[in-house]
Parts: structure tokens; C-alpha cells; sequence
């Protein structure tokens, strides 16, 4: 009987200790589980940031339109009364050509002398024809709207055409017998 009354103690002592370590553990979850939370909502703040700072990164070697060339075609130097098509080309900021759209961006093109050299538009939108007029040094430049730097020129010669004998006059000396 005194075994079963020290039996009976005991085991309420130890129903109260569980009890208290049942809450000292049910406290410490709660600390662990509200850092966790802080931690997981850092993690997610820190994963957005470096998603931005990701696709900032990625957007700085996306290709753009960085700046235009200009290519003149036909034989050099340009003959007075000849044509040459000029074609504008659109690269990106590592010079490789960019698909660029110039029905909504048309070049404006221009020539340092309209008396020497007439312009018209080419066959496609990127391009131009050039008509020599007159003879001399000229500059052909296009800028093309919505490119970073989008301006170009070059510089050309138009020469006259070699003469060319369109008649043959002979005269015969009295000195010769036929």
C-alpha cells in the first residue's frame, strides 16, 4: 500500500513534469515556427530580388536596334547619268543585323548636293535609289527613327563619263594621189 501511494505520487509528478515539458516544447515549436516564417518570407524577398536583378541582366544583352550601316551598291565611282541602290542596315548593340521594321520606322534620306545627285524611293523600304547628275564628291545620309544611334552617312564620287566620238571627220591632204 505505501508502494502503491509512492507509485501514485510519482506518476503525478511525472504527469506534471510532462505537462511542463509538453508546453516548454510546444513554445519552443512556436519560436522555431515563427522564425521559420521570418526566414521564409527573407528567402522569398531575396529570391524576387535576384529574379529582377536577373532580368535586368538578361534585358542588357538582349539584342536591340543599336545603330544603322549603310551599304552603297553599284560600281565606284558613280557615272553621271548612272544609278546605285544604297541599302540601310539595322544592327544591334554586338553588330549583327537586326530585323527591324521600316514601314513603321521609314528612313529619311538626304544628300549633301541635290543638284548633283537626285534620290527616289528603292524597291523595298530599307532602301534607295541614287541618280548622278553632275559630277563632283558627294555625302548620302539616312537616319532611321527608333534606333539608338540611327544615323549614318557616306561619302561617294560621281565622274563624268568618258567622251565618246559620235562622228569621224577625215580630210585628205592635196598631196595624196589616189
Amino acid at each position: 500500500m505505501i508502494f502503491d501511494y509512492k507509485i501514485d505520487q510519482l506518476l503525478l509528478r511525472l504527469g506534471v513534469v510532462e505537462d511542463i515539458l509538453l508546453k516548454e516544447l510546444l513554445k519552443e515549436v512556436r519560436q522555431i515556427s515563427a522564425r521559420l516564417a521570418i526566414l521564409e518570407a527573407a528567402r522569398l524577398k531575396d529570391d524576387q530580388l535576384i529574379l529582377s536583378q536577373l532580368s535586368q541582366l538578361l534585358a542588357i544583352f538582349a539584342p536591340r536596334a543599336a545603330y544603322v550601316s549603310l551599304i552603297l551598291g553599284g560600281e565606284m565611282p558613280l557615272t553621271v547619268g548612272s544609278t546605285a541602290t544604297a541599302t540601310v542596315v539595322v544592327l544591334d548593340q554586338f553588330g549583327q543585323p537586326f530585323a527591324f521594321d521600316f514601314t513603321a520606322n521609314p528612313p529619311s534620306w538626304t544628300v549633301g548636293d541635290a543638284a548633283q545627285d537626285s534620290l527616289a524611293a528603292g524597291s523595298t523600304q530599307d532602301t534607295e535609289t541614287i541618280t548622278s547628275l553632275a559630277g563632283g564628291s558627294q555625302t548620302l545620309s539616312v537616319t532611321v527613327p527608333g534606333v539608338a544611334n540611327g544615323s549614318a552617312s557616306l561619302s561617294f564620287t560621281n565622274v563624268a563619263p568618258a567622251p565618246v566620238a559620235t562622228s569621224v571627220q577625215i580630210t585628205t591632204s592635196p598631196d595624196i594621189t589616189g
